[in-house]
């Protein structure tokens, strides 16, 4: 399993993509977007000593932002600040959470003709628990170890996406950061974006304007 591979052979790694091989990422975009986040968060949650009361900490602990959907590439930097001041020594990459493309309550088909059907025998319920579209996703290298534990608990979903992102990542508690409108199904978009990445910053950033996208 990757996850394994990842933790025996890429331990010191702070942030691990999944990313199949018909996808197109803008790697410059997404540096930028970690680096702004660690960049402009407040790395202290509250006072340190160990003198300070659970309460104290608790009222000094800002909220969690976590949007329904990632509208912008500023909202997305926002989400992740937000992880960061909730992270160990308030650290981006020692928070935990999955970034990607989020479906929500997506209906199972159980047409044996359908090529990703699921039995009711796999999972019983007619929903599958929101997960991220497995082309491109982002988790940090502390995410992985609270999924792994929870692969013996947790009824096995033959389609890897769901089952990672979805059944193993709700056991793990570890957040969701739905970046949707960040994501395109169109070639037509990918292309000019694609072709934006060996061109001037100024023209990638027109492309991204115009056609509203951001990373893949």
């Amino acid at each position: 399993m990757g996850l394994h591979w990842v933790t025996s052979f890429c331990a010191t790694a702070k942030y691990v993509m999944k990313m199949d091989d018909d996808v197109n990422v803008d790697f410059y975009q997404l540096h930028y977007i970690i680096m702004e986040s660690r960049k402009n968060s407040s790395r202290t949650i509250g006072p340190r000593n160990k003198t300070n009361s659970a309460t104290t900490q608790k009222q000094q602990t800002p909220a969690p932002f976590l949007p329904s959907k990632v509208g912008t590439v500023k909202d997305l930097i926002r989400a992740l600040q937000e992880r960061e001041k909730l992270g160990v020594d308030g650290k981006l990459e020692k928070s935990r959470f999955i970034l990607g493309r989020k479906l929500n309550r997506a209906r199972i088909n159980r047409d044996n003709k359908f090529k990703w059907y699921i039995t009711a025998e796999q999972h019983p319920e007619p929903f599958l628990p929101n997960y991220v579209h497995g082309p491109f996703y982002m988790t940090t290298i502390r995410s992985i170890p609270g999924l792994l534990n929870q692969v013996q608990n947790i009824r096995f979903i033959w389609i890897d996406d769901p089952h990672v992102t979805g059944s193993l990542r709700e056991a793990a508690g570890i957040d969701l950061i739905d970046a949707s409108p960040l994501f395109t199904m169109h070639d037509r978009y990918v292309k000019c974006c694609s072709q934006a990445m060996n061109h001037h910053n100024q023209v990638r950033r027109q492309c991204y304007s115009h056609h509203n996208v951001g990373l893949s």
